[in-house]
């Protein structure tokens, strides 16, 4: 029986490397790994509430095929990834996962077996680093690009994403985008890539499409 599908399909199908994923705003696309979100591996979106994070990945929910699985625990998302390779996989190729908030799945992992919560504990950061081998099997072996969403937390007086440093000096995470906004209610994004520490403000505005330019 011969099936029809379109071209993207196709092209999906196939794993061709000429499909990528944008953020919607040029000038933040073009601080990305090779203009676009990468494949492949994990390009995380940390931000404060209100400044984007959801709109975005809204955008995303407009592909025709989307598998929605809730995830409470760090176990709850390994066994996700464990349904995919064994029947998702076999049907279809699955390019992207979404996770949606990798800071609340992971949240009590710096305090686990840690009473008076002073120190990131041994055993939390075991968690973060098996759902790190995870997502990184996926990536590896499924060709698909995974996008976090997390939050921010101040330390120092300077922003940076929540679950500590295990999970901040992953190597699997190719970028992280990280979006602000100031006390005046500019928004910023900013892109942090692996092993690079020049990192360019960019001014941008939400709308129902994602990022964009600030209009004139």
């Amino acid at each position: 029986m011969i099936q029809s599908e379109t071209a993207l399909q196709w092209l999906t199908r196939k794993k061709d490397p000429t499909i990528f994923l944008n953020t919607g705003h040029e000038g933040i696309d073009q601080q990305l790994p090779e203009g676009t979100i990468p494949i492949n591996s994990v390009t995380e979106i940390a931000g404060d509430s209100g400044v984007g994070k959801i709109e975005n990945e809204e955008g995303l929910l407009l592909l025709e095929r989307v598998y929605i699985e809730r995830v409470y625990t760090p176990g709850d998302m390994i066994n996700t990834f464990d349904r995919i390779d064994e029947d998702l996989l076999k049907i279809s190729y699955v390019p992207l996962v979404v996770i949606n908030s990798i800071g609340a799945i992971l949240s009590d992992t710096p305090f686990m077996d840690n009473y008076n919560k002073t120190q990131v504990s041994i055993e939390g950061s075991l968690v973060v680093e098996q759902v790190l081998k995870r997502m990184r099997d996926f990536c590896s072996l499924s060709g698909g690009t995974i996008i976090t969403l997390n939050h921010l937390v101040h330390w120092r007086g300077y922003p940076c994403p929540a679950l500590g440093n295990t999970w901040i000096k992953a190597s699997i995470i190719s970028a992280r985008i990280i979006l602000e906004r100031s006390e005046d209610g500019i928004l910023t994004a900013r892109v942090q890539k692996r092993n690079e520490r020049n990192q360019i403000k960019i001014q941008y505005e939400v709308n129902q499409g994602g990022f964009c330019a600030v209009s004139k």
